[in-house]
C-alpha cells in the first residue's frame, strides 16, 4: 500500500512539474488543412526519428481547401514528428520534422515536389 501511494505521489509531482512518466502520452486536438492540390485519402503521423508508420487519422478523404479536427496521442516528448499522406493512387507524399508539439493546427502545402507547412 505503500509503495502504490508513493507512486501516486511520484506521478502527481511529474504532473506538477509539467513532466510525464516514460512512455506516457499526451492527447491533443489539432486541425489538419489540406492547403496541396491533391486529395488525401490516408493521413499517417510518427515520430521523426521512427520508420513505422502506424494509425491512419483519416476515416474520410480530406479535400484540397479542406480541414478536419483530429484526436491524437503524442509523447510529449517528441517535439517533431513525420506526416505522411496518399492519394487516390497510392503516392504518397511526406512532410518531415514538424512541430505539432505547441500547433493547434498545421497546413500541409505541396506544389512543384516540394512539402512544407505553415
Amino acid at each position: 500500500m505503500v509503495r502504490k501511494g508513493i507512486f501516486l505521489a511520484g506521478i502527481l509531482m511529474l504532473a506538477l512539474a509539467g513532466g510525464s512518466p516514460a512512455g506516457a502520452t499526451q492527447n491533443k486536438s489539432i486541425t489538419v488543412i489540406n492547403k496541396a492540390k491533391t486529395t488525401f485519402f490516408h493521413l499517417f503521423i510518427a515520430p521523426a526519428d521512427s520508420s513505422q508508420w502506424e494509425t491512419d487519422y483519416l476515416d474520410n478523404i480530406l479535400e484540397p481547401g479542406d480541414s478536419l479536427l483530429l484526436e491524437v496521442s503524442l509523447d510529449p516528448k517528441t517535439r517533431r514528428w513525420n506526416l505522411r499522406v496518399e492519394d487516390s493512387e497510392g503516392q504518397e507524399l511526406i512532410w518531415k520534422d514538424v512541430e505539432l508539439g505547441r500547433k493547434k493546427k498545421v497546413a500541409l502545402h505541396h506544389q512543384d515536389g516540394r512539402t512544407w507547412t505553415e
